[in-house]
Order: C-alpha cells, then sequence, then structure tokens
C-alpha cells in the first residue's frame, strides 16, 4: 500500500478502534466477494474494533485496512463508532483504585498481587482493554484466600465498574 492509499482509507478508517456493522445481510450476499473480504464480513458484528478483526482473522494491517475500505465503498458495511483509545483500554486512574481497594483489603503486597495476576494474564496496564476488566477482577479475587475479603474485592470493584 502506497502512503497516498494509506491516507485515503485512514481519511475513512481514521484508527483501529473503529467499529463497522454490516448495512444488508442481503446485499452482503449477493455480492460477488473474494474470500478474503467474505472473512472480513463474517468477523463485522457492530461490536469488533478493526483491531479485533486484525487479530482473529490474523491479517497484516494494511491488508485488513485495504479489504476493510472495499467494502465499505461498496457500500455493504458502515461505520457503527469510531473510538479512541481511552475508551478502549483502562486508564492508571482504575488501577490506582483496584490498587487502592486491594491494599485496604490484603495489605501492602496488593501491588505485587496485580502485578502477578497481570502476568499470569500476558496483559500489561499500559494497554489493557476494557472489556477484560471481568476476568482481571475474578482472578484477582480468587487469589485473595478470605472468601469475605474477595467478596468485598468485587463488590467494590463493581462499584468503580459502574462509575467507568
Amino acid at each position: 500500500m502506497t502512503d497516498e492509499e494509506r491516507k485515503i482509507i485512514r481519511s475513512v478508517i481514521p484508527n483501529n478502534f473503529v467499529i463497522f456493522s454490516v448495512i444488508s445481510a442481503q446485499a452482503a450476499a449477493d455480492a460477488q466477494l473474494k474470500s478474503s473480504e467474505w472473512a472480513i464480513v463474517t468477523q463485522i458484528d457492530g461490536n469488533q474494533t478493526v483491531q479485533k478483526i486484525i487479530e482473529n482473522l490474523s491479517l497484516d494491517e494494511d491488508e485488513c485496512l485495504s479489504l476493510l475500505y472495499t467494502l465499505f465503498q461498496k457500500k455493504l458495511i458502515k461505520i457503527q463508532k469510531i473510538q479512541t483509545e481511552d475508551q478502549i483500554f483502562v486508564s492508571d486512574d482504575f488501577f490506582n483504585k483496584i490498587e487502592s481497594s486491594l491494599v485496604k483489603i490484603i495489605g501492602p503486597v496488593a501491588n505485587y498481587l496485580i502485578e502477578d495476576v497481570m502476568w499470569e494474564l500476558n496483559e500489561s496496564r499500559e494497554r489493557f482493554d476494557k472489556d477484560k476488566i471481568p476476568m482481571l477482577i475474578e482472578a484477582i479475587s480468587q487469589e485473595i484466600k478470605d472468601e469475605q475479603k474477595s467478596v468485598q474485592f468485587q463488590q467494590q470493584m463493581l462499584n468503580e465498574i459502574r462509575n467507568l
């Protein structure tokens, strides 16, 4: 892909956090699409970001963007939502709230527990997907041996999640 082609595509798909939806399932079924285009269409559900589609299909970013742009030009898909990184990833502030709540419950080892769980999940604080928060909270709470304290932590985190 040339720089000019990338510029044109990025004018429509500004980042990899864009979410597409299929305009008409019938139109897509009637269209003559390449297998790679069909693979993309099957991933478009109004919830998955471009980045998730790239990961799910193990595509090269440029190839995926080009295919999405082609489907968009054919009016088979439309932009459902344009998001930014801060809408996708957990902020440092949220991790600070987790740590603060956990310190009150289990003491100063809270930070180490969070880091251990993040390592086990093969995740980083810098790019932790908001969709994975329940999995993180569950994994941390399972490490709290006292059941009452575990439930207390989950309740506190539920309140924090509601405020996101």
